[in-house]
């Protein structure tokens, strides 16, 4: 049992072990510090398709009499004197095709005045409404709007209400709602579609806004993936690699700890008896007295009040007090013969 704790304390005293494991503390410690700041897991994301949904308003005019335009024409801005109807046309298609769905298209006719910048509605009327099922995810409807009678209304609105400047605009709406597939993913497709006629009296023209509409839709697939990494050529996920590397540092710096601890310079506990020692080596005496500990020396100092010659003898320190031809000695072991190897 003292062969394998002489040879225990050894091991801890070696400066070249302490360095060996200062060294890995400090690669340990390197790759356990990195993988901590690293992410442990990973999202991953695969396309698995997607959703188009198109919505369109086309529009055409059928002029009054004339010999510019013709009887019917389709363009961006509409001279406002010369339109009597607009030939309209909605479509929506999905792709993939929704399954199944149905949809409301409708344009309302609204009256309203300007209330610093606020629209004050005043009337509304609904010019056209139309319901129906989707058919291999889409649809087309097809009507007329009479704009020469739509002014007729609009001037009776104006008279019954008692407003001349009373401005309208014709807004159109579509709504969708179905549902399909998307290479295996569910789609609740809601598409809503909303536009204008607008009816711009001061520049005495017609246009549409927003007459198109595209929406798409990514479907993806996330999984949650375990990241790895390499420590000292070894693979592993950065969780276990955190771990290990972690607990090897620990592990090395014990060591190190015990070399630090074991090599440590020995308390020096004649430190308080400093001031009263002397060095030298005592003449003949005619009795000497062995004391055990350094109480003892400190306790025969103070009884006798004598000072304290000091010398080597060997590997040993010793401490004499001399009294009326009697030497009080202690030993110790040097503190230079404990040094620890290298």
């Amino acid at each position: 049992m003292r062969k394998f704790r002489g040879s225990f304390l050894r091991f801890f005293k070696s400066r070249r072990v302490a360095a060996i494991f200062l060294l890995l503390f400090l690669v340990f410690g390197f790759y356990s510090v990195k993988l901590i700041r690293a992410q442990a897991q990973m999202v991953v994301t695969k396309d698995v398709g997607t959703f188009k949904a198109h919505g369109e308003l086309e529009h055409s005019a059928v002029f009054l009499n004339n010999s510019l335009y013709g009887e019917k024409g389709s363009m961006d801005n509409y001279p406002r004197a010369l339109v009597d109807a607009f030939d309209l046309t909605y479509r929506y298609q999905s792709e993939p095709g929704l399954s199944e769905g149905h949809y409301i298209i409708s344009v309302t006719t609204v009256y309203y005045v300007t209330k610093g910048t606020e629209e004050v509605s005043l009337w509304e009327e609904e010019s056209f409404h139309r319901e129906g099922k989707l058919v291999n995810g889409s649809f087309e409807e097809s009507f007329t709007l009479n704009m020469t009678e739509l002014n007729n209304r609009s001037a009776l609105i104006s008279e019954e209400l008692g407003i001349k400047r009373l401005k309208r605009k014709m807004v159109f709406s579509a709504t969708v709602i179905g549902t399909g597939d998307v290479n295996g993913r569910k789609v609740n497709e809601e598409f809503s579609h909303t536009g204008e006629l607008v009816d711009d009296i001061g520049a005495s023209i017609y246009y549409f806004s927003d007459a198109e509409k595209v929406e798409k839709k990514p479907f993806v697939d996330r999984s949650i993936v375990k990241t790895n990494a390499s420590v000292l050529g070894i693979n592993s996920n950065v969780e276990t690699g955190r771990t290990v590397t972690t607990f090897l540092a620990f592990g090395a710096l014990l060591p190190v700890l015990g070399y630090l601890y074991t090599s440590r310079p020995p308390k020096d506990e004649t430190s308080k008896l400093r001031p009263y020692i002397v060095r030298g080596t005592p003449g003949k005496v005619s009795r000497k007295v062995v004391l055990e500990s350094y109480d003892d020396l400190k306790k025969t100092f103070e009884l006798i009040d004598r000072p304290i010659m000091n010398y080597r003898e060997g590997n040993e320190d010793v401490y004499v007090i001399i009294d009326e031809g009697v030497a009080y000695e202690y030993r110790r072991q040097s503190p230079e013969s404990e040094k620890p190897p290298s």
